[in-house]
């Protein structure tokens, strides 16, 4: 784990290189397409399936909930 937060990201992807990334992005979907890519460079031994379920279990570790029934999801 790279990160001082433990939460396991892409190898070699930090700020600099994450704001590079998503630069012309500017839908959701289109953040989540270029996060995806990433994860499956960084898993490429992990189903589709696998890969969403890691990217839901990070978003869901670093989501600050407004309400109670808010839950963070990933969509592809």
């Amino acid at each position: 784990f790279p990160s001082h937060d433990k939460i396991p990201g892409c190898t070699g992807i930090g700020p600099k290189k994450a704001a590079d990334l998503l630069a012309g992005c500017t839908t959701k979907e289109e953040y989540n397409a270029v996060v995806l890519k990433a994860y499956q460079r960084e898993f490429p031994h992990c189903s589709f399936d696998e890969i969403v379920n890691h990217i839901t279990i990070i978003g869901r570790l670093l989501w600050i909930r407004r309400s109670s029934d808010e839950m963070w999801c990933f969509n592809i």
